[in-house]
């Protein structure tokens, strides 16, 4: 299989806080998640 994009590492190796994944559902199929981030915080 070919790939068309590079997933870069920049983001998860810059240290952050204030910011909260849930999973809410996960199968072979699909996994949906909840991602927020603190009102008035910077994310990289």
């Amino acid at each position: 299989m070919e790939e068309y994009f590079l997933i870069d590492r920049t983001i998860k190796n810059q240290p952050f806080s204030k910011l909260q994944i849930h999973r809410l559902v996960a199968t072979e199929a699909i996994e949906i998640l909840s991602i927020s981030l603190e009102k008035g915080v910077v994310f990289p």
